[in-house]
């Protein structure tokens, strides 16, 4: 099948580019001046020339601060982008899979959050997300969506990722602040990718919660990275609780799937820990 993954020059669209490639042809559209997805007639000319099988969206904002301090511009890619790319979409009968967040998740339930847990974003970035999916949903009849945690990978762009950030603060000696302190199931990108491929072969189409098992704060995560990198962990500014330990109210963003670990043709996903271990390995 021709994918074509949008946004595949940041940190999560480079590393699926790189994994799907290996099976599928493939095809990269990055970057504002590449691929705009607020212009509606371009992203049509686009995948009308390509006329793929199926479309990986994730290009749009992610920072979560810039998010907030610009909420016009985050709904308008975020959310109006992706119906402009749902639309061209359904115009040539491309599947699309959407790389949706836990954020649309409020992370006040206190314990995790299954696909029939109605969102409740407590922030602009996770009602951008949601709308995206809002969408896709109205528009497509076959669409994967895919809520995912914090994703970790080797990816070597260093700008777009909380990851690849704290390393290279960590490499050079300066203290690796981190401002988000949820609870999270961290989940390694290539598993996300052999999701996808396992998805797209079926017409299981919905929406699906792709994480690892287990949870553990992300200071917690990011030091033990640290550890694993041959790094001072103490160089992480930690604040959070440690792993299995959930906080009290708000910032437990854990997701778990009902649907997958029953569906015959999706691979079950390991446990975050054993996925660390599996991710370092291979450096």
């Amino acid at each position: 099948m021709l994918f074509l993954i949008t946004g595949s020059s940041g940190f999560v669209g480079s590393e699926l580019l790189n994994i799907l490639s290996k099976q599928h042809h493939c095809l990269g559209v990055g970057g504002r001046l590449d691929f705009p997805v607020t212009d509606q007639k371009r992203v049509e000319e686009v995948i009308n020339q390509e006329k793929p099988d199926v479309i990986v969206h994730l290009a749009g904002i992610n920072n979560l601060s810039y998010c907030e301090e610009n909420p016009r511009e985050a709904f308008k890619v975020n959310a109006l982008g992706t119906r402009n790319v749902a639309q061209a979409a359904a115009k040539v009968g491309a599947r699309m899979a959407y790389i949706s967040s836990d954020l649309v998740f409020s992370g006040n339930k206190g314990k995790g959050y299954y696909e029939f847990d109605y969102p409740d974003p407590n922030s602009v970035y996770g009602w951008s997300k949601w709308w995206g999916e809002y969408y896709i949903v109205n528009i497509l009849s076959e669409y994967y969506i895919l809520r995912v945690p914090l994703l970790f990978g080797l990816n070597k762009n260093r700008d777009e990722s909380i990851v690849p950030h704290a390393l290279k603060k960590a490499e050079i000696g300066e203290e690796v602040k981190i401002d988000c302190n949820r609870v999270t199931n961290p989940t390694w990108i290539t598993h996300v990718a052999e999701v996808i491929n396992d998805l797209s072969g079926t017409l299981s189409f919905g929406t699906y919660h792709v994480g690892s098992t287990g949870f553990v704060s992300v200071p917690y995560f990011i030091s033990l990275l640290l550890e694993k990198k041959g790094l001072d962990p103490n160089l992480v500014d930690f604040g959070g609780p440690g792993e299995d330990k959930p906080i009290d109210q708000g910032g437990y963003n854990v997701i778990q799937s009902a649907v997958l670990p029953y569906m015959r043709d999706v691979r079950n996903l390991p446990g975050w820990r054993e996925a660390l271990e599996t991710c370092m390995g291979m450096q």
